[in-house]
């Protein structure tokens, strides 16, 4: 990652996409951000911008479940709370379009997660940045 991050510094890019998947952080409950608390101190150090990709993967939740949004926002509330200041934008999910064609419950999931993780975002880090629609393609129908 250090050779990764001063190749991108020499290179003049000022921003990195990284991704947070749930299910590698919280374990039995607990939260453990230590190889995010890595990076992150790599990408300051190499004066790079980060847009946190958080991908909400948990055993047991499907997207088109109906408590999915609310479930998400608790999650990602604890992700972003201890990077405040750190993190300058937060993806919400990724490629939420696939796959297609995109279940109607998922759809439905979707419009009501983007304003409520947009607001635990400016709630937890006002600083932040939300990145939603991160589409493979976007057709028209999405």
């Amino acid at each position: 990652m250090e050779k990764l991050a001063a190749a991108a510094k020499d290179a003049g890019i000022k921003w990195l996409r990284e991704q947070m998947v749930w299910k590698y952080v919280e374990k039995n409950g607990k939260a453990d951000f230590s190889n995010y608390d890595r990076t992150m101190d790599i990408c300051e150090s190499n004066r790079l911008s980060v847009c946190m990709l958080f991908s909400m993967v948990v055993k047991g939740l499907e997207k088109t479940d109906a408590d999915f949004p609310e479930r998400y926002c608790d999650a990602l509330r604890k992700a972003v709370r201890p990077y405040r200041g750190r993190i300058a934008a937060w993806e919400i999910c990724n490629e939420p379009n696939l796959p297609w064609p995109m279940d109607p419950r998922w759809a439905a999931n979707y419009r009501r997660l983007l304003p409520m993780a947009t607001q635990v975002i400016r709630e937890e880090d006002p600083s932040a940045r939300s990145v939603g629609c991160s589409a493979s393609g976007l057709g028209v129908r999405f």
